[in-house]
Formats: C-alpha cells, structure tokens, sequence
C-alpha cells in the first residue's frame, strides 16, 4: 500500500494528457508570437488612370521626345537622335513593379507602375496634364499636348491683351522675356521632391536660375487627385508675376467604348502682378472641363478682376526666400 499514491499520481497525469486540447488549438499566452498566413489584397481597380493617359505627352526637356498611348498599347519616341522609328507595345498598370527593381523611388512618390511587354517596369505621378515617369531613379516631366490648362508662357491671359495701364503692360514685356529666356535653353534648371511633414501629400519644386539669379519656381504640392501648381517669376530678385492653379480632378460615371471612366476636373485660376512687392492686379477664373466633351481651354474662359488687399503682400516673403533656397517646406 506504500506505493498506492505513487500509482493514483501517474494514472491522474495519463488522464489529463490525453483530455487535453493540440497546441495549436489552444490561445497563445501573451508573450507567444503567432505567426499568420497574409490575406492578398484586392487588386486596386487602375483602369480610370487608363482613360487619362490616353493622348499624346510630350517631354519637358532635351531630348523632347514623346510617349503615346493608343487603347491598351504605348509607343515611346524618344526625340531627337532617335535611329529609328519606334513601335506601338502593350503595356498595363500595376501598383508595383512584380520584381526587385533597382532605382525605383519609394511607393509613396508615384501612383502607378507601367508594365510593358518586355517586362520594363517604370514608376509614374501621374497629375491629369502632367506626369512624371521615373528613368533610372531620376523623374522626367512630360506634359499633355494641347492640354486645357494654362501653362508657363501662357498664363496671363487675354484679359489684358489690350490693356494700357504702364505698370500692366511692364510686367507683361518682363513676363515674355523670362519665359523666352527659359524656353531657350541656356539656364540652369534644378528639379527637388520631398514627402510632406506637415501635411499629407508630396512637394515638387523646379528652379530656373541664370548663374546665381532665380528667375522663376514651379511648385506643385498636393495628395491624390487634389493638387496646387504656383508659378513665381522673377526680375532682379523681385517678384513681378505669380500664377496659381487649384485643381481636383476625379474618375466620372461616364464610360468609353472599352469601359474606362471619364475624368470630370475642377480648376481655378489665380493670377498675381505685382509692383515692388505689392499686388497692383489680381485675375481670377473657374471652370470645368470633361474629357468626354469639348470644353474649352482656359483661354476661352474669360477672367474676373478680385479686388487686391490693400498694401498686401503675396505671397509671404518666408515663402518666396524658402523656394528660392531650393527649400520644400510643407
């Protein structure tokens, strides 16, 4: 009988085994770590940007080729010195590149990837008139041809094509001189990206400089299909014209043959001259316009003349010295 206890404690510990649940079936305490199978997510529905790439875009800089887009099929021209003529391909969107690329920017800085037949992948931000597509890690700018909103050489409008007030008509003769100058070719020209700290979205600002002297600054910061363009030009290092463009663009209801959305935008135009710091004149004009219809550009759109504040400066001189420094505060 002295070994009655030893036995009942072994036949209670086989019982208790085999009453118990798997491992696996049981709650992991606390500080076990589970490791989970990933839930794929659902394929993002890209075929919208489809219909707005639709269209001819024509590069910004040397060597000013093209990219075009035809249904489901791409051709790149590449411009000048191009040995020959290049081919239509098929290409799609995807939301990544399907491998390892090297150079690519972080996912945040582009919308969508280009796929093409032969499996290059290319990284694009995509802003309804404009994109820019990622070769070797570095943005390149292309521009819709013919596109509806106003772009640099063209901002000023025909509001004040006949206008004689002297100091109007000074900005306008240092306006067509700054452009020509930049369209020539001869000035330095910087190009800077970063992600917002202080609000969501991204910057992007260009620098036209000749030598030391800023002539004139793009800036373009937005989020998603909702962005702000502010063009800035300069003589002296003075500030004598400024053009700002708030646009929102979204995919509409309407489809094409192939059942990609339209695109319904929303645009408003702000116009600045300014003499020795102070706005003298401000522009103004809103307008939409669908790519399934035929609205008109925004020449065809006549201006609507906002009463300046008083004495007031625009934009802040905090703003103009930041970008001017090459600086992206946002």
């Amino acid at each position: 009988m002295k070994n009655f206890p030893i036995l009942c404690s072994l036949i209670l510990l086989l019982l208790t085994s085999c009453n118990s649940e798997p491992a696996a079936d049981r709650d992991p305490p606390p500080n076990e770590s589970v490791t989970e199978t990933p839930t794929k997510p659902e394929a993002s529905d890209l075929s919208g940007y489809v219909t707005v790439l639709q269209g001819i875009w024509k590069r910004n800089s040397y060597p000013y080729g093209e990219i075009i887009f035809k249904g489901k099929q791409i051709k790149f021209a590449a411009g000048e010195g191009l040995p020959e003529e290049p081919q239509f391909t098929d290409y799609k969107l995807a939301e990544t590149c399907p491998t390892a690329q090297s150079n690519m920017p972080a996912r945040s800085a582009y919308d969508f990837v280009i796929l093409t037949a032969e499996d290059n992948c290319s990284a694009v931000r995509l802003r309804k008139d404009r994109f820019l597509i990622y070769y070797g890690g570095s943005p390149v700018e292309y521009v819709r041809k013919n596109a509806k909103s106003a772009k640099p050489g063209e901002e000023l409008g025909e509001e004040i094509q006949g206008d004689t007030d002297r100091d109007i008509a000074r900005i306008r003769d240092m306006y067509q001189q700054t452009v020509e100058r930049i369209n020539a070719g001869g000035m330095r020209k910087e190009t800077k990206e970063a992600t917002c700290q202080n609000t969501e979205g991204t910057g992007r600002l260009v620098l036209y400089a000749d030598d030391n002297e800023v002539v004139m600054t793009e800036y373009t910061e937005g989020i998603g299909h909702s962005f702000t363009t502010t063009r800035m030009y300069f003589a002296d290092g003075k500030l004598f014209f400024a053009f700002i463009e708030d646009e929102a663009w979204s995919f509409a209801g309407t489809r094409d043959a192939e059942g990609n959305p339209g695109v319904d935008s929303e645009i408003t135009e702000h116009r600045y001259y300014l003499k020795d710091g102070k706005v003298i004149r401000r522009l103004e004009k809103s307008f939409s316009y669908r790519n399934w219809t035929d609205d008109p550009k925004s020449d065809a759109i006549p201006n609507k003349t906002v009463q300046p504040v008083k004495g007031g400066n625009f934009p802040s001189e905090d703003f103009i010295r930041k970008l001017k420094k090459g600086v992206i505060d946002c």
